[in-house]
């Protein structure tokens, strides 16, 4: 995969261009010289912006390519601090006149700032002036236009079963073993792993099982947590008793929460899932177990994880295996997310099929990764040779080395769908990566964090809100986002698989500290 060290690069220059130049000419063009620095300044980001991404794009095969944008990165963000600086000023400056507050030595120190500030403009210049000279040797290829955003033209949601294609068998499979009797124990809660690589589908399968009106009908309470990576039975006991109540639980302790789930338990034929579950060690599941036990006969909990020996340490009933998406039905859920709303001529239907199957084959069954690239493509139609780019990419190469271990292969295709797109949106992703795994977080919200750290570029007359949840509907429609529904209200979080991949792209920028342990990708 490549090395994603210069994520940030093409949106800071964009910033550099688009913003600040304006406000060094408002606040420092009297002094003697600027103009022309400015001027030279804008010259170079121009030719260098013209150029990074397709060195972003070359890097991998092109050691001192990458080193070339190492040092455009460093380049890039010390210019972005100053410039920061320079933003507070003229701030800070506006405020002070309004309250009419002008004493000889603000104003003579104002004018010393605005000495060293153009000094420290000739000296970013000079450093982006050696960084141009240098980009002639690679012969890069000049990219005039940015990415557009697509519209998006979305209907379904996390809840709609049309957004799902396949899995009827796997389905009704488990659904038999929840709903029999057969299966009931009759000193245990009976436990069904569903067991499969990343990327599968595991949790769509568990939510599909889960919002089931045969679900809702035979058990009388129902739970659903995220276990994610630690086994953490403090937070998962708070986060089954906060599924059906609203009370805080901030400082209850372990045995306060199990005596309170026990009250709501007994008696009572419940299901619930357990999401993503890692752990090993059965003396960590022993506890819930225990307590589990105290529901009515015909109680199930469902898992979903990617390692095996879940199975042999917490289920008590046959694991289902989880195999990959057939290929016509991998077709179907391309389709569904590359032409949706799209009307296209016979000829060009051909040809883009032909090319879709193929690229679809290469997916190898992996849903996650069909649903990823569809949604790289998808309005796109009009674009055969985008298609075809995305056909012949060397990262099918990856694919296949990597084929025996599943998280590679699966990143590799992801990360295929993070090249492509524009650089805007490219910095607003990578940003998600200081998220905690299985972080929920609203669409506002996040616009907000984005808007804080000036990632939002608006367009002439539009908010940089509504620019902002344009990104955000981009980023979903490609599905670097995934949607649920609580109390009729959105809310949104990342695949664990692609939050893993922004991990990957953030790394050398960005370094994210768990309190138990870091996560590893």
């Amino acid at each position: 995969m490549a090395d994603p060290t210069s994520y940030v690069i093409k949106p800071v220059v964009d910033i550099i261009l688009k913003s600040t130049t304006k406000l060094i000419r408002e606040e420092f063009s009297r002094v003697h010289g600027i103009k022309k620095v400015i001027k030279d300044l804008e010259s170079k980001l121009t030719s260098i912006q013209s150029v990074v991404e397709d060195a972003e794009n070359k890097q991998v095969n092109e050691p001192h390519l990458k080193d070339w944008l190492r040092k455009l990165q460093n380049a890039a963000s010390d210019a972005e601090d100053i410039l920061d600086a320079f933003t507070t000023e003229a701030y800070l400056w506006k405020q002070r006149q309004k309250e009419h507050k002008f004493p000889t030595t603000l104003s003579i120190s104002r004018t010393s700032y605005k000495r060293d500030a153009a000094h420290k403009i000739e000296k970013i210049l000079e450093r982006f002036n050696r960084i141009a000279k240098e980009k002639e040797a690679f012969h890069l290829n000049i990219k005039v236009n940015g990415g557009d955003i697509v519209s998006p033209n979305y209907t379904g949601y996390f809840v709609d079963k049309s957004g799902v294609v396949g899995r009827e068998d796997d389905k009704e499979r488990i659904m038999h073993v929840l709903l029999s009797n057969e299966f009931d124990k009759e000193r245990d809660v009976s436990v069904i792993p569903i067991i499969g690589m990343g990327g599968l589908g595991k949790t769509t399968l568990a939510q599909l099982l889960f919002n089931d009106e045969r679900v809702n009908e035979h058990f009388e309470a129902k739970m659903w947590v995220c276990v994610i990576v630690q086994f953490d039975l403090t937070r998962i006991l708070k986060e089954m008793i906060q599924f059906h109540s609203k009370m805080k639980l901030d400082d209850s302790s372990t045995s306060d929460l199990q005596s309170r789930l026990l009250e709501y338990m007994v008696g009572q034929c419940f299901l619930l899932v357990l999401d993503d579950v890692w752990t090993e060690d059965y003396l960590k599941w022993e506890p819930l177990k225990d307590l589990l036990k105290q529901g009515a006969k015909g109680s199930r909990v469902l898992v979903t994880s990617r390692i095996t020996k879940v199975k042999d340490i917490i289920g008590t009933q046959p694991p289902h295996l989880l195999g990959y998406l057939p290929g016509e039905e991998c077709w179907s859920l391309f389709a569904k997310t590359a032409f949706q709303g799209v009307s296209l001529s016979s000829q060009r239907q051909e040809v883009l099929e032909d090319i879709g199957r193929e690229i679809v084959r290469k997916c190898k069954g992996l849903p996650l990764a069909v649903k990823a690239i569809g949604g790289l493509l998808r309005g796109c139609v009009d674009d055969v040779n985008k298609w075809r780019k995305i056909q012949s990419s060397e990262i099918w190469e990856i694919e296949e080395e990597n084929s025996g271990y599943d998280k590679p292969k699966i990143l590799a295709i992801l990360k295929l769908s993070y090249d492509h797109l524009p650089s805007h949106l490219k910095r607003c992703f990578s940003y998600c990566s200081l998220f905690p795994k299985a972080y929920i977080f609203h669409k506002e919200e996040l616009v907000k964090l984005w808007l804080a750290q000036r990632f939002i570029q608006a367009r002439e007359q539009e908010k940089e809100e509504e620019t902002g949840i344009k990104y955000f509907d981009e980023l979903f429609v490609r599905s670097f986002f995934q949607v649920s529904v609580i109390d009729n209200k959105e809310i949104f979080n990342m695949h664990d698989l692609i939050h893993d991949l922004a991990l990957s792209i953030s790394s050398p920028s960005c370094c994210l500290i768990n309190d138990n342990e870091p996560y590893n990708f």
